[in-house]
């Protein structure tokens, strides 16, 4: 009994030593203090210290407090960095959180831009509050609206050969067209043609909308759904205008050219008609068709056509400004309604502008 007594006194007391033993050999959590400066900032910057963030504003020196163990290597990343800007950290002697070294951040403005005018496309009045996206390889860089003098200006977007610009103002037509930053700073002005539909919908049930009494448009608004996937509120506001491709084609967007169909060697297509077709709901969210939902598009005959040489049987198409290209969607049927004219009858999964086109 003495001799067990023994034993586990020896061993609880082996363990204590242990203990302390390892409190006393391992690295010890401490603040410390990480001194950064920076010049050149325009917005807002982030920096990750391992699994640690800061948030910089302003050009200045900052001094940040972290807890780290002495010995521990640190992994520092900016992971966020104002648009139109190059942030980067210079070289320095800050590897672990032994090192007293400073971070020192340099950022500065990219090369490239594009600015220009947003007008009404008849009478040239310049319209304000026009919302503006800037598209680079599926994905939107940069988002500005115009000044009450109709003007708009993005600076530092880089160099690239092909960018997206989309621009949407209350009662008009959207607008996306492609352009280069071959040039560093590039002018480009907007023209947008007037809704010829702008109608509020109170009602959940099926409706039709009509261009100079011409139906352009079948919807059951029961099949309704907002892009966000947030609950819908009406009223419902529909925006809706026919193209006439010899007198707008320069208004269709991404302009006659550039489908998928070869996207290195892009090839032009001709237009037998368009329409453009934008809903948006009471909080002025984009209103959309729900998934599997269909509704009726017709467009009207281009004006350049009859119903003997225009084809029966046409492609429907509809720019993808992520992409920056035409993707052909369904086909339209040429027929003639009670009013004696013609147009392409076909059935579409989402709103855009639906163009009746086939590649030359």
């Amino acid at each position: 009994m003495r001799y067990l007594f023994s034993t586990v006194t020896l061993l609880l007391l082996l363990s204590l030593l242990w203990i302390n033993y390892a409190a006393v050999q391992a690295p010890k959590i401490t603040a410390k203090q990480i001194n950064t400066e920076i010049s050149g900032l325009e917005g807002k910057l982030t920096l990750t210290v391992n699994d640690q963030t800061l948030s910089l504003q302003n050009d200045g020196s900052y001094a940040f407090s972290l807890f780290l163990r002495k010995k521990t290597p640190l992994n520092i990343e900016i992971t966020e960095q104002p648009a139109g800007q190059k942030c980067s950290r210079t070289k320095s002697g800050l590897r672990s959180a032994a090192d007293t070294s400073s971070i020192n951040i340099t950022c500065s403005t990219l090369p490239g831009s594009v600015s220009g005018l947003v007008s009404h496309y008849y009478n040239g009045t310049l319209i304000k509050n026009a919302q503006i996206k800037l598209l680079q390889k599926g994905k939107v860089i940069r988002t500005t609206t115009t000044n009450e003098q109709g003007e708009y200006s993005i600076r530092g977007i880089g160099i690239d050969k092909r960018f997206t610009i989309s621009v949407q103002a209350d009662n008009f037509a959207k607008l996306s067209e492609i352009f280069s930053t071959g040039k560093l700073d590039i002018e480009k002005d907007l023209s947008l043609l007037p809704a010829q539909v702008s109608q509020t919908l109170l009602s959940d049930q099926k409706t039709s909308f009509f261009i100079n009494q011409k139906e352009v448009l079948r919807i059951d608004l029961r099949h309704l759904v907002r892009e966000d996937g947030k609950s819908l509120q009406l009223p419902v506001k529909a925006i809706i205008t026919a193209i006439d491709p010899p007198a707008n084609a320069g208004l269709i967007p991404g302009g006659l050219a550039d489908t998928t169909q070869t996207v290195v060697n892009p090839v032009s297509t001709e237009s037998s008609g368009a329409v453009s077709v934008d809903l948006f709901d009471d909080s002025g969210a984009v209103v959309n068709l729900d998934k599997g939902k269909r509704a009726k598009i017709m467009i009207p005959l281009a004006s350049h056509l009859n119903a003997h040489n225009a084809p029966p049987i046409i492609p429907l198409w509809y720019f993808d400004e992520q992409r920056g290209y035409w993707i052909e969607e369904g086909l339209a049927y040429l027929s003639r309604d009670e009013t004696g004219s013609y147009a392409y009858n076909g059935h579409v999964a989402h709103f855009t502008t639906w163009n009746a086109d086939q590649i030359n």
